[in-house]
């Protein structure tokens, strides 16, 4: 049994997975930037014991941007800036594949009001029209090999683009990663948003969290 166990991205396991690396004289130290609510719940009651970092292990500045449809083709041109500037941009996107908006979905909502969703399939062939190999997919249903290869495309700038979907909001850094565009971004929780942004300028410097809302949206929403 170890001395000393460190869970990083704790959120990321269940409490049976890191009990089992632990003994009775094992300390246990569980790190992460957006916790469950049972250990938030548990930090509010003074039940565990909590350290804080409050910089980054790097110098960066992440500015972020709420974007709306009729900004979208300015949203564009800032994304050619940093592709001339030969830094790499991720484009999330909540669909992998235009049929994945549910068959609940689809009937418990109005024609009218039918969510007019993009999904990362059908805008990473759009992307591979106006930049020819400079773009790569990214998905949860590929397979390691092919998660492996974009990855590694975009890490040596064989690739300047990846397109994806949330499979990328933890556990992966590419270097000169300066912008991230979310597209409708009212499609995830803040958590999540959280973790995407945290993505850019790994190494430092900075970098630009754009949230493109190419629908209207409610004003709680905002």
């Amino acid at each position: 049994v170890p001395d000393l166990v460190i869970a990083d991205e704790q959120q990321k396991q269940a409490r049976s997975q890191r009990e089992q690396l632990t003994g009775p004289e094992t300390h246990l130290l569980e790190v992460t930037a957006t916790c469950i609510p049972r250990s938030q719940a548990l930090i509010r009651y003074g039940v565990m014991k909590v350290s804080k970092l409050t910089k980054n292990h790097t110098p960066k500045t992440i500015h972020t941007r709420i974007w709306h449809a009729r900004e979208g083709s300015e949203l564009f041109k800032e994304a050619g800036k940093t592709l001339a500037a030969g830094d790499r941009i991720l484009l999330v996107y909540p669909l992998r594949e235009k049929a994945e908006v549910s068959d609940e979905e689809e009937q418990d909502t109005p024609a009218r009001k039918k969510p007019n969703l993009r999904s990362a399939q059908e805008v990473y062939e759009k992307w591979c029209h106006m930049f020819p190999g400079q773009v790569r997919l990214l998905h949860g249903q590929m397979s390691d090999e092919e998660k492996k290869s974009a990855l590694a495309d975009m890490s040596s700038g064989a690739a300047s683009i990846l397109v994806a979907t949330t499979v990328v909001e933890v556990g992966i850094t590419i270097p000169r990663l300066r912008r991230c565009i979310v597209v409708h971004p009212d499609r995830h929780g803040l958590t999540t948003l959280h973790r995407l942004r945290g993505r850019l300028a790994r190494h430092g410097g900075e970098g630009w969290f754009d949230l493109y809302l190419p629908n209207k949206v409610k004003d709680e929403t905002m």
